[in-house]
């Protein structure tokens, strides 16, 4: 699949570090702007870079992105007195990534006044895609806005006062943001209504695409809104992710409608989530896009959307009692709240069993908790031991037709029902994380 635009991609570079755990170990590579070169590589696009960081790493950023069949690189600026490097704590986001950015407070940016005006000279290339960083955006975007090129925005994980956009001098082509972005987290009190009031007002921008995680992504274009479908295999890591799926959005967009460019976008994505091994990355890409627009389309996925999530009751079934060791329950339930799903603690809610109780009081506390379960649409059972309560509510939940997954971080089921009855049993929380929006996504026939 060929098509005659040449992209040019900005922003910073950075050295992403995977944080050791217990199932994964320590991982360096360059990240930034770079997620969106590999994707280039992976899909044989055309592309130019221009980039601020670190004067230190250059020989290693450009050296690396000759290999991925970069045309041109510029180094618009310089930061000091800060290493740019990017700590993640959870690089599968099963739950919040805890990224940290090593002292970006310290940040200086100096620019290069010589290679903005590089991109003013760049008359050839037909779309920018911007990810917003730390750097000075409006001051780059002024340098974009000068070529007659198609302009696109992420704006990522960085804060950004998208006010500026307003007196932008043409309308963004296209405008992406994420439910981890900090503008959905911080300026949109997490809630796709305030999300869409808000860059309404703004009427900057020809398409807006929120990507919605694991549950699919939103696109809005001349007042019509698509849902598109998520793709879910394996991950390996969701570092970068959404770079990739802007920039292969870009890049497919003009031969296809928005929904088929979403659809092709989300399956590029999903083959970035599987390996960190670039060769290993293009293959998939190469696969993906020898499909036919019409074929891809009939390829179902996920489709969980937002707000949506917060009308789903999953229930936690485990020992989560004040004298046991609640940290894989309150993983397992912050990682379910991070994703916009309900998460009912029934012994939080309804109280918990003491000995002092009588008759009376113990029959009105499990009527709560049944009531509770029976209006849930999935059971988590986070298993951390052979707990007869958990056991059961487990089974009960089966028989009502209800979903069931066992997070079995210690490895302890052994009992046959135990093993055979669940829908998902795992000892990975992100794989359990993820079978979440398969099941719910079945329940709810989205389709």
């Amino acid at each position: 699949m060929k098509n005659k635009k040449i992209i040019g991609l900005v922003g910073e570079v950075c050295i992403d570090v995977t944080l050791p755990t217990l199932n994964n170990c320590e991982k360096l590579r360059l990240g930034g702007i770079i997620h969106a070169a590999r994707a280039c590589f992976g899909m044989d696009v055309s592309f130019k870079l221009f980039y601020i960081s670190p004067p230190n790493y250059s020989s290693l950023i450009e050296k690396y992105v000759q290999e991925l069949g970069v045309t041109t690189i510029k180094r618009f600026g310089d930061v000091f007195d800060s290493p740019s490097v990017m700590l993640i704590n959870e690089v599968k986001e099963a739950g919040d990534q805890g990224y940290s950015y090593l002292l970006n407070q310290e940040s200086r940016y100096i620019y290069n006044r010589e290679c903005l005006e590089e991109i003013e000279k760049s008359t050839e290339i037909t779309d920018f895609l911007i990810i917003a960083g730390d750097y000075d955006l409006k001051r780059v975007m002024q340098v974009c806005y000068t070529t007659k090129a198609n302009i696109h925005l992420d704006v990522a994980n960085m804060q950004v006062d998208l006010r500026y956009l307003r007196s932008l001098p043409r309308k963004l082509q296209t405008l992406f943001a994420s439910t981890s972005s900090r503008f959905f987290i911080e300026n949109c009190r997490r809630t796709t209504k305030t999300l869409l009031r808000k860059v309404k007002k703004l009427d900057c921008y020809e398409e807006f695409i929120f990507k919605e995680n694991r549950g699919g992504s939103l696109i809005i274009t001349n007042d019509s809104l698509e849902h598109i479908d998520a793709q879910i295999s394996h991950t390996e890591h969701s570092v970068g992710v959404g770079d990739v799926f802007a920039l292969a959005y870009v890049w497919m967009r003009p031969d296809n409608s928005a929904k088929i460019a979403g659809t092709y976008a989300s399956w590029i994505a999903a083959e970035y989530a599987k390996t960190t091994f670039i060769d290993k990355f293009k293959l998939g890409c190469q696969r993906v896009l020898k499909l036919t627009p019409s074929e891809i389309y009939d390829l179902q996925g996920i489709l969980l959307p937002w707000e949506d999530r917060k009308q789903l009751n999953i229930y936690i079934a485990a020992p989560d009692f004040d004298y046991m060791d609640r940290s894989d329950i309150n993983r397992a339930g912050k990682c379910l709240e991070y994703h916009n799903f309900n998460v009912r603690y029934p012994v939080r809610e309804n109280g918990q069993l003491t000995e002092s109780m009588n008759a009376e009081e113990k029959k009105e506390l499990f009527i709560k908790d049944i009531r509770l379960l029976n209006k849930s649409d999935l059971l988590f059972a986070v298993l951390t031991c052979n707990d007869p309560g958990t056991l059961i509510e487990i089974g009960y939940a089966k028989a009502r037709n209800i979903p069931v997954i066992v997070y079995d971080p210690d490895l302890i089921a052994q009992n046959l029902f135990l093993t055979e009855l669940p829908d998902l049993l795992t000892q990975d929380i992100e794989k359990a994380i993820s079978y979440v929006f398969i099941l719910l996504n079945k329940r709810k026939n989205y389709k």
